[in-house]
This record gives structure tokens, sequence and C-alpha cells, in this order.
């Protein structure tokens, strides 16, 4: 692969506790930074002169459902067509890359489909962001319905969980997914006695096993009490359907749990469709999430971007901008779609940052996201895997 020197840009890095914008070349090769470089540093490759652009780390998406982007509220995986579905996610994918956002975690697939969608999009078949592919989810057993239609790997009994974990791993996901908790015939989305919930040591089954074999465990909850298992259990990050409490909050802080609010999907919600997975008025879930987000931050609770869209408006950009909304600074946010995310998703390969060694995965934006992080949707160039996509218009 040929060396690809982005020269004139402003570098907004993202690892540091605070913005430390400079002014240096990045020289790329196979795929990877190679070295920032001063301005007048001589360097041989192919010249892109992305004078008065910004870069930033290409972002990341923790929480993506591409076989429901633009399926609307109340439809599941699978309800329509297997063609339906991956239509819908041929239409996402671009979309997420074009914006930005260059690794994603799948989340949401029936049977696996998932994975194959993950080996043909990685393998380059098209315009698409890197996948990493959950799976089927692993939840509590509801009298069967739900694994016969393949949407759930449904359990019963630590054994029981630790097998179908198993399972998944040998069928090749990159993470395990955990659906903690399951409403009951009509019951409300929180604990009580009609919901399907998984016990504690059947989460902790399932986490030893991710660990053993090396990948990420996350989880979505739909109540306290499944949400507060899994923090215990040692689940790496937590998408929650209601704002937690401070009680929560603290023991996610002290477990190192990070949490993935998924701000931008309900956002979508409030302005005219029901809020999926919640009995709440959507104005009203935003406004006790922003509450909590400030109160995530002040207790050291990593926040990270999960986009959670049903539309293809609910992008990690807009997932950014209602962050800031919520509290968070322009760089606090932009943190949350790219170091913080790849702590979770891909701590070791390098994902998440400009500095030198790590993928080469870059969007020049034509204003500064610390000033603005309306910004973040000013692209004019997309670096994946130190190729450039599509044809920008450069200065």
């Amino acid at each position: 692969m040929a060396r690809l020197l982005i020269a004139g840009a402003t570098l907004v890095d993202t690892v540091a506790p605070s913005p430390d914008p400079q002014q240096r070349n990045l020289l790329l090769e196979d795929g990877r930074i190679e070295a920032w470089l001063a301005p007048d540093e001589p360097a041989e490759g192919e010249r892109l002169d992305a004078t008065g652009l910004y870069a930033i780390p290409g972002l990341l998406d923790l929480h993506f459902s591409p076989f429901l982007v633009g399926a609307g509220a109340d439809v599941l995986p699978h309800q329509e067509s297997v063609a339906r579905d991956v239509q819908r996610a041929m239409r996402a994918l671009p979309v997420w890359l074009s914006g930005g956002t260059t690794t994603a975690c799948t989340v949401g697939a029936w049977d696996n489909l998932d994975l194959e969608l993950r080996d043909w999009v990685n393998a380059g078949k098209m315009p698409a962001p890197r996948l990493f592919a959950a799976g089927t989810a692993i939840g509590a057993y509801a009298g069967g319905a739900w694994s016969q239609e393949g949407l759930l790997l449904e359990v019963s009994g630590p054994d029981e969980a630790r097998r179908a974990a198993r399972q998944q791993i040998k069928a090749g996901v990159d993470a395990l997914v955990i659906q903690a908790d399951w409403p009951g015939v009509g019951s409300r989305w929180q604990d009580h006695a009609g919901s399907a919930s998984l016990d504690l040591d059947e989460i902790r089954a399932i986490v030893e096993e991710a660990d053993h074999a090396g990948v990420v465990c996350c989880a979505s909850a739909l109540g306290e009490r499944g949400a507060g298992h899994c923090a215990r259990a040692g689940v790496r990050a937590l998408h929650l359907t209601h704002a937690p409490s401070e009680r929560l909050l603290a023991a996610m802080a002290g477990c190192g749990t990070t949490w993935v609010p998924a701000l931008a999907g309900a956002a979508w919600a409030a302005e005219g469709a029901d809020l999926p997975n919640s009995e709440d008025a959507p104005a009203d879930w935003l406004s006790a999430a922003a509450r909590a987000i400030q109160g995530a931050v002040g207790l050291g609770v990593p926040v990270a971007v999960g986009s959670n869209a049903r539309e293809l408006q609910a992008t990690p950009v807009q997932e950014c901008a209602h962050l800031v909304l919520a509290g968070l600074t322009p760089y606090q946010a932009l943190q949350a779609a790219t170091a913080l995310a790849a702590a979770v998703l891909d701590p070791h390969g390098g994902t998440g940052s400009l500095l030198p060694g790590r993928r080469a995965d870059i969007v020049l934006l034509e204003a500064d996201p610390l000033a603005d992080i309306a910004n973040l949707a000013r692209v004019r160039a997309v670096i994946h895997n130190g190729v450039l996509v599509g044809q920008p218009q450069l200065p």
C-alpha cells in the first residue's frame, strides 16, 4: 500500500484528558499512521493537501443495528424478510462511512446474520465501516418463542448461559451481547414479576466465557436490576433504555462499566414516533438522560457513542450533538465517539486515535469540531484503512 501524506491539517486527537490541537502532517503507510511530521519536514509518498481542514480519528458506533435502520420503532429483525433487512443494511452502511464512522459493532441481528455481513464488508466488497459482529443476543428464557424466531438465545441457569456464549464464540462473533431482561406479557419495561431477567450468576458465566476467549462483552438492559447485574458481572459496556439512577451510576463507576446512552434514536422518537422499549414520554426520557449523563461524568463513568439507529438521521454524528446538548463539551463528545468507544470495542486494534501505530482511519472536516460540535457534519473526506473513500474535493 502506497504512502500517503496528509499535509496542512490541524490534528485533533482525543486520547489526552484535554484538547491539544496541533498543526502537523500525518504520514500514512500500510493502513496505519506512520508518523506525525512538522509542516516543513520532507516525506516521500502521495501528498494530500488538507490545508485549512481539521483531522480527527474515525468515529465508532458501539450499538449499530444495520438491519433496522429505516425500519421504524416497531419492526423487529426478520419481521418482514431477509431481503428487506439486507436492503436496509446496504443503504445504511455507506451513509455511516461517508459521515465519518469507520468502525461499528453490529447488534440486534437474527440467526447471526451480521456475521455474514461482517465478512462481506470487511473483505472490501462495498464502502462501509469496519464491522465487529455481535451476533444474536443471549437472554433469559421466556417461553422459547424468541429462540425459535432466531432473535434471542434464551437460557436458563449458568450452565446454559455458558453453553450459549461458547456457541456464539465458536460461530465467530467479535463480541457477546447480553439482553439482561425482557418484559413479560402485559408488563412495563421495568423490573417486576412479569419480566424475564438473567440473574447475576448467568451474566457472570457469559462474561467469563467472553474473557477467556478474548472477546468483548456488552449488554442492553431495560431495568435497574438487570443493569446492576451487568455492571457487577464485569460487562464492558451497557446500553440502557432508561436513565440510570445515581445508585446504578455509582455501581458502574466502581466496576469500570461504560454507558452507551444512544440519545440520537430517542431524540428521533421524540419528534414523532414512540420511544422503543420505554413507557416514558420521549422528551421526559431525554431530559432524565441528560441529567444522568452529567452525573456519570461527575462519577467518572465513561460515556461512549452508540446510535441504536432506526433512521438514517440517527448517526454517531447526531449522537455527539445530543451528548453536547446533554452537557458534555464538544471534546468530551468527540472522545465518546473515538477514544472511549475504542477502549471498549477495539482496545488493542488501534482505532479511535491519530497516534502513530494506530489504524489510518481519519476524517477531514471543514471546520473546527471543538468550536461547534455541529462541524462534525461538515465532512470533506474520509480515509479508511489508509485509503481515501470516494473522490473528495480538497482545496
